[in-house]
């Protein structure tokens, strides 16, 4: 299956949602917060530490 590139604007979006990303986890985490997550389908909140460690099962 062919891959689509994004456009040059789109690579900008995604460039900018990344960094959204990263601010509210690192302030999550300054904070003690849990982030929110998309599993099967339906928001939960884990720790940021379970989030940043890469070992969320999606």
């Amino acid at each position: 299956m062919k891959r689509i590139q994004p456009s040059p604007e789109g690579k900008k979006v995604l460039k900018a949602l990344r960094t959204a990303v990263a601010r509210v986890v690192e302030e999550n985490r300054k904070l003690g917060l849990p982030t929110a997550v998309m599993k099967n389908g339906k928001a939960v909140l884990i720790p940021v530490e379970k989030a940043l460690s890469g070992k969320v099962k999606r």
